[in-house]
């Protein structure tokens, strides 16, 4: 009777379910496409690390391309790095965000209203979270590289920043933290309880220059070259 009365709502209906129909079919079709590029993928970068890492310093540095590239920092962090033929050492030079970078004010939630309370950092707190955030840097790019490769043995990172010259006006280069490890001295820090560690202490106990006052503000140093010397 619904046919014979309205057949015109009948055919608009057959032919929406057509349309569902092939949308259903696309979606699939991409939905299959995607997880077989995405398998592809995965079974290129499991061969990459399990396999050609330890045959090619190629590898390896498309492996270290990959590893630091998927790192989001909080501020621009630019890192270079020459890596051994064997892949055994690695040196690493790391062009920290500059103080000004990081923000000049607290903020907190008001007791009684709802509204947010902005306080202005002192210059004490502002170099000793600047400090924690250099530190913090150089603490994470030294674990991501003996993560990512296993037959690495030494690591040394130094990082500097951008900093005005008060005699010439210029900006320079300046080197704030440099620090030089193997793969024992690391493996003796608790990867199981890092929200315990701090990145400045744990630093401190390895092979480390830094002029760090106890305002938090850094000085200038001269960083290790590439045969953990000056």
């Amino acid at each position: 009777l619904w046919k014979v009365l309205f057949p015109w709502h009948v055919l608009a209906v057959k032919k929406q379910n057509e349309r569902n129909a092939a949308d259903h079919a696309q979606a699939i079709d991409l939905r299959l496409s995607a997880k077989s590029e995405y398998e592809k993928e995965q079974a290129t970068r499991k061969l990459l690390i399990e396999i050609e890492i330890h045959n090619s310093s190629d590898a390896r540095e498309k492996w270290l391309d990959i590893v630091l590239g998927a790192i989001n920092w909080p501020r621009e962090t630019v890192i270079n790095y020459s890596l051994s033929e064997s892949g055994e050492s690695i040196a690493l030079a790391v062009d920290l965000p500059e103080i000004e970078d990081l923000p000049e004010k607290t903020a907190r939630p008001a007791a009684r209203e709802l509204r947010v309370l902005l306080k202005e950092m002192s210059a004490k707190e502002r170099s000793t979270l600047y400090a924690m955030h250099v530190h913090g840097i150089i603490f994470r790019v030294v674990g991501e590289m003996f993560g990512a490769l296993p037959m690495l043995r030494r690591v040394l990172a130094s990082g500097y920043s951008q900093r005005r010259d008060i005699k010439t006006g210029h900006l320079n280069d300046e080197y704030l933290v440099s620090v030089e490890t193997n793969r024992d001295a690391w493996s003796a820090i608790n990867f199981n309880n890092l929200h315990n560690v701090d990145p400045i202490s744990a630093l401190g106990a390895l092979n480390l220059r830094r002029n760090m006052l106890a305002s938090g503000a850094m000085k200038a140093i001269d960083p290790f070259d590439d045969n953990g010397e000056s």
